[in-house]
């Protein structure tokens, strides 16, 4: 809870309350103006606030993380993985950026992670040897783009995460 409740329905702030309620609403503003419209319920968007103020009062990290697919070759009946990331890949390690420096501006704690799923891969039976290959060269191109757009993002391969190799696997949910 922040501020402090008054006769008549007012509220009484301190100079640090103020000046975290301020932080938190130039963000939200600011990511308002930057996500895809009614992509947050009111429910999340009350957990984020929550997360943000937890975040400036006692420093708890705000867990940011992309989740980001292979490039599967395209065309009919085509299998396998583009050793090379895609445009769409691109533009999620901007927009992860940019929403990591927003938090950082503001003095927000944060973690942030690029996560490329290398788990529940399509056509997974047909996939050779190569195919996998080109699937590391994939990670690979991801985190190269990513380490030269912003090296303070942590980027790592689902497989890497926990136990979701032995829970996920190559071939899907177990």
């Amino acid at each position: 809870r922040i501020g402090n409740l008054k006769e008549n329905q007012r509220m009484d702030y301190t100079d640090e309350e103020l000046t975290i309620l301020s932080k938190i609403t130039l963000f939200m503003c600011w990511l308002i103006d930057h996500e895809c419209r009614n992509f947050r319920t009111k429910e999340e968007t009350i957990q984020l606030i929550k997360q943000l103020l937890n975040s400036l009062r006692w420093k708890e990290k705000i867990h940011l993380f992309a989740l980001f697919c292979p490039s599967y070759k395209k065309g009919k009946g085509v299998i396998g993985f583009n050793t090379e990331i895609g445009e769409t890949t691109r533009q999620g390690i901007d927009v992860l950026s940019k929403l990591r420096v927003k938090l950082e501006s503001l003095g927000f704690s944060y973690d942030a992670r690029a996560i490329f799923c290398d788990l529940a891969l399509e056509n997974f039976n047909q996939l050779t040897a190569e195919d996998m290959g080109d699937l590391e060269l994939n990670f690979n191109a991801l985190a190269i783009y990513g380490e030269k757009k912003d090296s303070t993002i942590k980027y790592l391969k689902l497989s890497e995460i926990g136990n979701s190799l032995q829970r996920i696997s190559m071939r899907g949910i177990s």
